[in-house]
């Protein structure tokens, strides 16, 4: 906590937060700077425990303004649209969880369309993008070589959110900062931020607009590990051009 509240504006994205998880946050920071979006969708009589997995936004030395779900995704309560407020202005964060190709692949796609249709009509106002993809199958530094998994649909689904011919001008924060620095990674994936079937993947993104530099951009994979979670903490910092 110390750290936090020395390092500026801060904002985390959290994804597969159960209700009791979030009620802890909650007290910790207050309902001014943390926003959960299972209270916006609450569960069916008759449906189960794929319906109690929320996504949270917490807003440290800043103010959560407004928040509101992805109404066109499949599984609305997945996703977590905020503005933020931060020395005078405002930012917007669509923070998501993709749904598992295992579990629903015809519908990992239907969401993935969704999911972009929502950030086309929200481009102007969508500064970040945090997320869990369960994407890609193949991470290769060419994006034209990255292949998604077939979903039923050869990967289109998800390559409009993520790939080369994605329909948003936002771009892959980690390929920016290694861009920059000129970083040379010929690894696949580029980085590791989930071991799925005892293979290296990564899944999990901060996307950012053209009105944000990137300083840095870090997968913390082993840390982690260590607090109990099975994907990495995605760390970035970035600075507004505006």
């Amino acid at each position: 906590d110390r750290q936090l509240n020395e390092d500026g504006p801060t904002v985390i994205c959290m994804q597969e937060v159960i209700e009791s998880k979030f009620d802890r946050i909650l007290s910790r920071y207050g309902p001014s700077q943390c926003a959960y979006s299972l209270p916006l969708r609450v569960k069916g009589r008759f449906e189960t425990r794929e319906r109690e997995l929320g996504v949270c936004t917490i807003a440290v030395n800043c103010s959560i303004k407004e928040y509101s779900l992805a109404q066109y995704s499949v599984f609305p309560e997945r996703t977590l649209y905020t503005r933020i407020e931060y020395e005078g202005k405002e930012l917007g964060i669509l923070n998501f969880h993709s749904l598992t190709g295992a579990d629903f692949k015809k519908a990992k796609s239907a969401n993935f369309k969704a999911l972009a249709s929502f950030v086309s009509d929200k481009s102007n106002h969508i500064d970040f993008l945090s997320f869990d993809a369960n994407e890609p199958e193949k991470d290769l530094l060419n994006m034209e070589e990255v292949k998604f998994y077939d979903n039923h649909d050869k990967g289109a689904g998800a390559s409009l959110l993520m790939g080369h011919n994605r329909i948003h001008t936002l771009s892959d924060a980690f390929r920016t900062y290694i861009h920059q620095k000129g970083i040379e990674i010929n690894t696949e994936p580029l980085a590791v931020s989930h071991v799925n079937r005892g293979y290296n993947k990564r899944f999990d993104y901060i996307f950012h607009s053209p009105k944000w530099k990137v300083h840095a951009l870090e997968y913390q994979h082993a840390p982690a590990l260590e607090a109990s979670s099975d994907h990495a903490l995605v760390k970035g910092i970035f600075e507004s051009n505006f």
